[in-house]
């Protein structure tokens, strides 16, 4: 018994066993040695082929593109095997490897070239990049290095260049890589150029080419060249690049290639690629296309319910009801469910806040207006017309703005998540929509010009005559294209020399490849002219004089003016010429003289854009 006492006591006092390993008995080995087992021969394996690495460096020390290959495998193998037991030690080698590459041999291309590689901000990328241009010896690059260099530069400007304002910069990178290597990995960023600048078979050409030096294994490659060629119509071409992208067994963006074969009139394609999409990682974007192609090619049954599918996932997918009204366009009797009336009460709130937003200018105007009655300042002499009626006219113009987006069919304002409310329509859509903008803010306006008549007795001029308006007008117009004329001569790059509204432009040109020239002559010499001279020159000039002195009246209405252009570049520019405008319609007496002054700006900057 007192064994047994003195066993339990001094149990808890004992040193734990070592585990029995399963296969000293004949069975199988625990999982974390057969782990360690293999991690063992990975680090057998590593070793080993950096014990070759380093034998050929042995043998020919001079050999900068072995260094740096050695290099690139202990960083490969990384992200190869990021959890092997010994990555952290890796994790200091690797960065270690090139810099004694580079403390060896700095001024090499290679060396170069690595470092520009492993540089992954885009603006030091280029900065560092432009810097070894006029320094590198033609006798020490050779030609594939330079089509590297020039490579890096284009795709770096590509994707700095959000707003398209050095283009042409990029376009040249990446011609010169070409020019060095025919296989340079610039295709897509030189079709994008094409496109944008009016030139698809140069675009198509560019996508088409069998010398693309892209890695053929990218995926979202191919659905990237499969969107472009979509936008050029190229329906043989982008079938071919579909046909070896569904031959593969990987994953591919199954969404934005039914978009593509949609483009191109594939809808028995599109919807098996949006049968295939399985996975839902691309959020609603496939309930989505699975809209727009029940809309365009399905019955009304199934575009109705398509819609309902994407409208199931919330408010926020269709919030003004824009893409509800395409489908009502596209089949009038299908029935509309409760929720359908918010996306009228979203466009109208929309526009209540943006016609609202028109009250915060106008009213410090008043507050100051206001303020120098207190002071028994001298009150400026304007007419009868107030600041109710410049709040009218704002009103009609946003009130055209809005309803343009409704004359397109379907928009998705939230397919960029970074950019909220962002509007997202293709060229012709937006094509469509600055037409209609111009149309109904003509009308509009008109509604508003015939209410304010009396207002307006002799609109066109009061002081001066019309050949003297024209002959003035045409002098100041003239005179702020002078620097446009000056870089011209100089054979320089105009986009990236002076702000020119590229984005306006662009559409611009877009108008005139769907509608013609008619339609381009009139946004550009006829509504545009005619409806901001009189809402900013017109109405809010006029009102603001009741309250304000001249310069701060013409101040604020040149400040609006160049606000509602949402071009941040050419901003200081269009308030310049808001200033030159307002001046002269104080000077004219009416608002023929800033008109014409105002067609003649734009007419000359597009026969230079769009010719």
């Amino acid at each position: 018994m007192r064994r047994w006492v003195a066993l339990l006591v001094l149990m808890p006092l004992a040193a734990p066993a070592e585990p029995i390993e399963p296969a000293l008995l004949g069975g199988a080995p625990n999982p974390e040695t057969r782990l360690a087992e293999i991690g063992a021969d990975l680090r057998s394996s590593f070793d080993a082929a950096l014990a070759r690495y380093d034998a050929e460096i042995a043998a020919q020390p001079h050999r900068v593109r072995a260094r740096i290959a050695r290099c690139r495998f202990i960083e490969s193998f990384l992200l190869e095997y990021e959890y092997a037991s010994f990555a952290d030690e890796l994790y200091e080698r690797e960065p270690q490897c090139y810099d004694d590459v580079a403390a060896q041999f700095p001024h090499h291309p290679e060396v170069l070239l690595s470092q520009l590689e492993r540089t992954y901000d885009d603006e030091e990328r280029l900065a560092t990049g432009e810097k070894l241009l006029p320094s590198f010896d033609e006798r020490a690059w050779t030609p594939g290095q330079r089509a590297r260099l020039y490579t890096l530069l284009a795709n770096a400007s590509e994707r700095l260049d959000t707003e398209r304002r050095q283009r042409e910069r990029t376009a040249e990178y990446a011609r010169r890589a070409l020019a060095h290597d025919v296989r340079a990995d610039v295709r897509l960023v030189l079709a994008h150029y094409y496109q944008e600048t009016g030139d698809p078979a140069a675009a198509l050409e560019a996508l088409t080419s069998p010398f693309d030096g892209h890695d053929p294994e990218d995926n979202w490659y191919l659905v990237m060249k499969m969107g472009y060629l979509a936008q050029l119509g190229a329906r043989d071409a982008l079938l071919a690049v579909y046909s070896e992208l569904a031959s593969r067994s990987t994953y591919y963006d199954h969404t934005q290639t039914a978009a593509a074969l949609r483009t191109v009139g594939e809808a028995e394609l599109a919807a098996r690629e949006l049968a295939a999409d399985n996975f839902g990682i691309y959020g609603t974007s496939d309930e989505k296309e699975r809209f727009l192609l029940a809309l365009e090619s399905g019955t009304a049954e199934e575009a109705l319910a398509a819609y309902e599918a994407w409208r199931d996932a919330g408010y926020g997918e269709d919030p003004l009801g824009i893409n509800r009204f395409a489908l009502f366009v596209a089949h009038p009797g299908l029935p509309w469910r409760a929720r359908d009336a918010l996306g009228l009460l979203g466009a109208l709130g929309t526009l209540a806040a943006l016609a609202l937003l028109w009250c915060v200018p106008l009213g410090l105007i008043h507050y100051r207006g206001l303020a120098n009655r207190q002071r028994g300042a001298p009150q400026p002499t304007g007419d009868a017309l107030g600041l109710r009626h410049a709040w009218l006219g704002l009103s009609a113009f946003t009130l055209a703005s809005v309803a343009s987006l409704y004359a397109v069919g379907p928009i998705d304002l939230f397919a960029d998540e970074t950019v909220p409310w962002l509007v997202v329509a293709d060229e012709i859509q937006l094509a469509k929509m600055t037409v209609a903008q111009s149309l109904l803010g003509a009308v509009l306006l008109a509604f508003v010009a015939q209410a304010l008549r009396r207002h307006f007795p002799q609109w066109w001029s009061t002081d001066w005559s019309i050949a003297r308006c024209t002959l003035v007008a045409a002098g100041v117009a003239l005179a702020f294209r002078v620097p446009m004329f000056a870089i011209m001569l100089l054979g320089a790059d105009l986009s990236r020399s002076l702000p020119l509204d590229n984005g306006i432009w662009q559409v611009l040109a877009d108008v005139d490849d769907l509608y013609g020239i008619a339609a381009t002559l009139w946004i550009i010499a006829v509504a545009a002219p005619v409806g901001e001279e009189f809402l900013f020159r017109g109405l809010l000039l006029r009102a603001a004089l009741k309250h304000v002195s001249f310069p701060l009246a013409n101040a604020v209405q040149a400040l609006l003016f160049a606000a509602i252009h949402f071009d941040l570049a050419a901003a200081p520019y269009l308030f310049g010429c808001g200033l030159a405008f307002g001046w002269l319609a104080r000077s004219s007496g009416g608002l023929l003289a800033p008109m014409i002054a105002h067609a003649i700006f734009n007419l000359v900057a597009g026969l230079v854009v769009l010719s």
